[in-house]
């Protein structure tokens, strides 16, 4: 399958309110992919662990959970221990050859996205809600 039909399946589908696929393709032809509308923070984290998912389901309450997309990392063993071969032929850990390695961060985020159509009514709702909603989870 080449790149055209493809992106011609896409128009298809797109142009086309009866295809399952319909929903999707506009999406991505019309560029109406979802926007970020929280991003949360060290400071979020302290207080509640659960900010993030919690006002990720606030979210889909007030304004319905298809407009809502979620996208949550939190990496476990972070250590950059790998091998390192020195010149004399020796195999040694990363570690004992760097004082900064073991001190880079895990990687963490949890950003919530708005479908284009809640994006407007959901930044709204957060700057007037967010505080209290993590408040209210910590």
């Amino acid at each position: 399958m080449t790149d055209n039909e493809v992106n011609a399946a896409i128009l298809d589908a797109a142009r086309n309110e009866g295809s399952k696929l319909h929903k999707f393709s506009r999406r991505i032809f019309n560029r109406e992919h979802f926007k970020l509308v929280h991003k949360t923070k060290p400071s979020d984290m302290e207080r509640s662990s659960k900010a993030g998912e919690d006002l990720f389901c606030t979210l889909c309450e007030e304004f319905g959970e298809d407009n809502f997309k979620r996208d949550k990392l939190v990496q476990e063993g972070s250590t950059q221990d790998f091998p390192v071969e020195l010149r004399n032929g020796e195999v040694v850990s990363s570690l004992s050859q760097s004082a900064h390695l073991d001190r880079i961060p895990a990687v963490a985020f949890d950003n919530v996205f708005a479908d284009i159509s809640a994006c407007g009514g959901a930044v709204a709702w957060l700057k007037s809600n967010r505080e209290q909603t993590i408040s209210q989870t910590g």
